[in-house]
């Protein structure tokens, strides 16, 4: 607001004093709002960089257990088949 201004707000007395205090109020209150916004939104992206790093952990986590379980089920597959072949070998000596 330039010195122009202000002065005719003055020359209006206590309405003008009262208008130019309002005037302040809400600058500074601009100001403050500001500031809040621009802390809740830091606050946002950290929350969302933070979520995006545990879940990429969490991937990662999840990757590794389903090759131990692939792993897990491919030693049962193998271990179940020589266990077939075994009885059939079995099985075929008794008959001979």
């Amino acid at each position: 607001m330039d010195a122009g201004a202000l002065n005719g707000l003055v020359e209006y007395g206590i309405l003008g004093m009262w208008t130019l205090s309002l005037l302040i109020s809400n600058h500074s209150m601009k100001g403050n709002f500001q500031q809040r916004y621009d802390d809740l939104n830091k606050n946002v992206v950290d929350v969302v960089k933070k979520n995006k790093e545990l879940a990429e952990e969490n991937q990662e986590k999840l990757e590794k257990a389903l090759d131990k379980i692939d792993e897990g089920l491919n030693t049962m597959k193998q271990k179940y088949m020589e266990d077939k072949l075994r009885a059939e070998l079995s099985f075929k000596e008794t008959r001979v």
